[in-house]
């Protein structure tokens, strides 16, 4: 009896999985995308190229999740060092992966707008040196937290085109804008 229980509740949950991935407005997703960011902590200004991919599911058409790859290139900046001729530098990069829930609001068949809201794994490596010194100090760091987002989207049969801004709560001061093209399968 418990077999044929289960196997009714298998069969059930399987056609409500059929029915909703043939819906019009559900659907894994994936793309690619490209922009800069920029960090600004006291005198220290880092910004460079941010590029990634990501891929999600649409429940339907106003709810969704995403998970995404983030990579921040190499900055660098120079500034002075107090009570002293001398200028330091900094660099970092940082790899970030994220899991998101994404609210949609459809504006239209092809436009909507949408939030991110989740969490993110980094790893960063920086390292700073004075002039004619070398390098002092190198670190590297991983850590987790809160991330938000908002975006534009775009789409034309199964393609999209997305802008998008995003943030980490751990770095209220880091920036990050891409510009993405995507395929919904």
């Amino acid at each position: 009896m418990k077999s044929y229980i289960a196997g009714l509740s298998a069969s059930a949950a399987l056609i409500l999985i059929c029915q909703v991935a043939h819906s019009e407005d559900t659907g894994v997703y994936a793309g690619a995308k490209v922009g800069g960011y920029s960090f600004e902590e006291d005198d220290v200004e880092i910004s460079d190229i941010a590029w990634g991919v990501y891929g999600g599911y649409m429940f339907n058409r106003h709810i969704g999740v995403e998970a995404e790859y983030l990579k921040l290139e190499e900055g660098n900046d120079s500034f002075p060092i107090p009570g002293t001729n001398e200028k330091g530098e900094i660099e970092g990069e940082v790899d970030i992966w994220a899991l998101s829930i994404k609210p949609t609001l459809p504006l239209s068949d092809q436009w909507e707008l949408y939030a991110k809201l989740g969490w993110n794994w980094y790893e960063t490596e920086a390292s700073g040196s004075v002039q004619g010194l070398g390098t002092l100090v190198s670190e590297s760091d991983s850590d987790d937290g809160f991330l938000w987002g908002i975006g534009a989207e775009w789409s034309y049969d199964i393609y999209h085109l997305r802008a998008e801004f995003q943030s980490d709560d751990d770095f209220p001061d880091t920036s990050i804008y891409t510009v993405g093209v995507g395929i919904n399968f």
